[in-house]
């Protein structure tokens, strides 16, 4: 352009369909500059590896996320981007896409308890009875029981709204996975079964999906064969068909990330993604899965508590910071977290 010339916009970039694509093929250039690799299954994650270990950093439109081995590291990285984005550095992750995070010596903390009691209040079961079990066990959905819903809308948002909280709640999936193929006709029946996961959900608003950082990850079984075609890599004609699935976990196995073991079928954890278990097997399988109870001495549910007081203590609380954490009382969250 020559010099003294000047551009008239037309039309901003905001509310194009090419906005996204345009921001992701801007700002991936300065990550790959610094050594970042762009990872091919999803464009918004970023993996560098250092000595001391991986430095990942998550983008999601103008939110960015950076985890690593060390504060330096992060800092680095931090720094690197400030200088053609201008950043903002909020400090430690706190609250991330509705997501409460918090990290203690036990481990990493996650929660949406926020997000969970605003759906209760959304569909009216603030006073409503809990229950102990996310799907009624014998029920079988079909495209045709019941009178059909006069707003089938609120149903495919309810459905929604439960697929993100799925996120943290793992012991819903089943139940999200069954009200999912229904979202084209749904029924008076579908609406009472997405209900009782509501209800589920109000008994246990205040637990964390706690995550122990530790290596190596025990992976439970419960076929030996499969624990056989792990340990043994020699090709024969019956293994032949594998996906590359199997290829990424025999090599987590060779690196000593993973560490296999066989559990009976009684006791696999993954039937509860899968099946409608009674109320004793989901008890002692949903034990298992890392959900964790508000505890004082142990850490467990400091997020869930702390949010479920402030939200029946006052319902019109006052704006988030930046950082996602309501200010007046950011201190006792740490404190809580940093106890455990």
């Amino acid at each position: 352009m020559e010099s003294g010339l000047v551009c008239k916009l037309e039309r901003s970039l905001y509310g194009l369909k090419q906005t996204s694509c345009q921001w992701n093929v801007e700002f991936t250039l300065k990550p790959t500059e610094y050594g970042f690799v762009q990872l091919a299954h999803d464009h918004y994650l970023f993996v560098k590896h250092t000595s001391l270990g991986p430095l990942a950093l998550l983008v999601y439109v103008d939110d960015i996320l950076v985890i690593g081995p060390s504060l330096s590291d992060i800092q680095k990285v931090k720094n690197y981007l400030h200088a053609p984005f201008t950043i903002k550095d909020i400090g430690g992750a706190r609250y991330f896409l509705g997501l409460e995070i918090a990290m203690s010596s036990c481990g990493l903390y996650v929660a949406q308890t926020k997000y969970v009691m605003e759906i209760i209040k959304d569909t009216g079961l603030m006073q409503a009875r809990s229950i102990s079990t996310s799907f009624p066990q014998g029920l079988k959905l079909s495209s045709d029981s019941g009178g059909m819903l006069p707003n089938p809308d609120s149903y495919k948002r309810l459905v929604g709204r439960l697929l993100y909280l799925g996120f943290t709640c793992s012991d819903i999936s089943h139940s999200i996975q069954q009200l999912s193929q229904y979202l084209t006709r749904p029924y008076d029946s579908h609406w009472q079964a997405a209900l009782h996961v509501i209800r589920y959900l109000k008994g246990c608003s205040s637990k964390d999906l706690g995550v122990l950082v530790s290596l190596p990850i025990d992976l439970f079984c419960d076929n030996k064969v499969a624990l056989y075609i792990l340990a043994n890599p020699v090709f024969h004609e019956r293994t032949k068909h594998i996906e590359l699935d199997c290829h990424l976990v025999r090599d987590a196995y060779k690196k000593g990330f993973i560490s296999p073991s066989f559990v009976c079928s009684s006791f696999q954890l993954a039937d509860i993604f899968t099946t409608v278990l009674p109320l004793k097997s989901f008890a002692l399988i949903l034990s298992k899965l890392g959900l964790v109870s508000f505890d004082p001495g142990g850490g467990g549910g400091a997020i869930g508590a702390y949010l479920l007081k402030q939200y029946v203590e006052d319902e019109d609380q006052p704006e988030e910071t930046e950082d996602g954490v309501t200010d007046p009382n950011k201190a006792e969250i740490e404190d809580i977290v940093d106890k455990g």
